[in-house]
């Protein structure tokens, strides 16, 4: 689609990177959920005792 126009060609190359950066970041975010949460605690009974 880009005709040999290496402007073109490059835009679509720095597409594809950021629509896959993306989609892995979106397959990982369950996983750095949870290690964030076991990180900082959340949802662990800190004996609030309400």
């Amino acid at each position: 689609m880009a005709g040999g126009d290496p402007g073109e060609v490059e835009s679509a190359k720095r597409a594809l990177k950021a629509a896959a950066i993306g989609y892995g970041l979106a397959i990982l975010a369950p996983v750095l959920v949870t290690v964030l949460q076991s990180i900082v605690g959340a949802g662990t009974d800190g004996g609030g005792g309400k």
